[in-house]
């Protein structure tokens, strides 16, 4: 395939996902910005604190199934539903689990302990959106999964608004996304309906040997939301909700910026699957295209960042006391570069077969930021947990290089 038509697919692709996340972001800036200005840093603390538990959980939900799932699907759609079958099952037990995982952890804290059991049934509808995406993966049709994610946004919105109008407890606003995250499913699955017949099917023997097969991968990605997300969690227990409302607004601006190398990655990987299976060394020449198109675009990323950030958190809070938001922000960006990167040298690893040694690299990553967080966050809260982002995230970009380099050199 020309390069030309790589890009073209994948940019018609990653437009539509950048469209939808445009409009996700915007509704989210003004959920964020409802919820400080009604509930002040503490509010935005207990309210990021328990979307951020419970993304552990949406994530272990995925598990990076769709990667695995969507060689089979090509061949054979009967693997959408035993993939739907599977995390259907899953979903409810993760269900169980997260409001089981806030009793030991979260009780001492009560309106976060609360927030997390009336959202934690939003891991189901996430579960069954998530699976639609096999489909719209495959046949390159972002576009449909955008229209799942903009009206469910809207919804969730629509009810925050009218909770904080009616001054209702914080810990209800998570009602919106749990009837969000269904709507987000429902039309999924009234939507993947022109592609193929839904019947969920559980079927054992085929999620042992999907799950067999697949373990370093699913691991890695759980790996790396706890490498990512772990100092929220010691920044609440060594310095208190406050420090965590200010870190956690500057991070969902961080996040939102983040996915921009996921939907990229979304739909290159198909791609780099397909170039492997016609050649391997074909597969580095592909991976260093992207690889330059990804660090300009992250380098642009951390300058604009960097400038606009003043303007972004106050447009959000106000004047009301996220000063030290602003400087996390800053700090954050000059992760992007390498972050950007780091995506395409992922699923480079993942295309190769090289699960194993990238599970290596994320467990290194996983370790390094929890002694340095551990070490540095009860003295420098929040501004250290930005540095040790940054300085993790390019220690995980130097393994991978080192790891493809040797690779490709054997």
């Amino acid at each position: 395939m020309m390069m030309k038509e790589v890009l073209k697919k994948v940019g018609s692709q990653t437009g539509w996902q950048l469209f939808g996340k445009i409009i996700t972001s915007v509704i989210t800036l003004i959920l964020l910005s409802l919820i400080s200005r009604s509930y002040g840093e503490s509010g935005i603390g207990i309210y990021t604190l328990a979307i951020t538990y419970l993304g552990f959980f949406f994530l272990a939900g995925d598990l990076g199934v769709n990667a695995y799932g969507i060689r089979f699907f090509e061949k054979s759609p009967i693997f959408f539903n035993k993939i739907l079958g599977f995390r259907i099952v899953h979903a409810l037990l993760l269900v169980i689990i997260a409001i089981a995982g806030s009793f030991i952890f979260l009780v001492e804290q009560p309106l976060v302990f609360w927030s997390i059991i009336l959202g934690s049934f939003s891991i189901i509808g996430s579960a069954f959106f998530v699976t639609t995406n096999l489909v719209f993966q495959s046949k390159l049709r972002y576009d449909l999964s955008v229209i799942a994610t903009i009206v469910s946004s809207i919804v969730v919105l629509a009810i925050v608004l009218l909770f904080i109008l009616f001054q209702v407890s914080l810990p209800y606003l998570l009602i919106g996304q749990v009837i969000g995250w269904f709507i987000c499913g429902l039309i999924g699955m009234l939507l993947v309906r022109r592609f193929v017949s839904v019947k969920p099917d559980y079927d054992f023997s085929f999620n042992l040997k999907m799950m067999t097969a697949y373990w370093p991968v699913s691991f890695t990605l759980l790996l790396n939301v706890i490498y990512f997300r772990i100092d929220t969690f010691i920044i609440t227990f060594s310095r208190g909700i406050v420090d965590v409302g200010v870190y956690n607004l500057a991070y969902q601006f961080f996040s939102n910026a983040l996915v921009f190398p996921t939907f990229i990655m979304n739909a290159l990987y198909p791609l780099f699957v397909k170039v492997h299976q016609k050649s391997e060394k074909a597969l580095l020449p592909f991976m260093i295209k992207s690889g330059l198109i990804m660090g300009t675009i992250g380098f642009i990323g951390t300058i604009v960042t960097y400038i606009l950030s003043p303007f972004i958190i106050r447009l959000v809070a106000g004047d009301s006391g996220f000063e030290g938001s602003i400087e996390v922000l800053r700090i954050l960006s000059f992760s992007f570069p390498a972050f950007f990167l780091s995506a395409v040298l992922m699923w480079g690893l993942v295309a190769l077969n090289l699960n194993k040694i990238m599970l290596t690299v994320y467990v290194i990553g996983l370790v390094v930021n929890l002694i340095l967080n551990l070490i540095y966050i009860p003295q420098y809260s929040y501004i250290a947990a930005s540095w040790v982002t940054v300085f993790c995230e390019y220690l995980i970009l130097l393994l991978q290089l080192v790891i493809l380099i040797r690779y490709f050199k054997s």
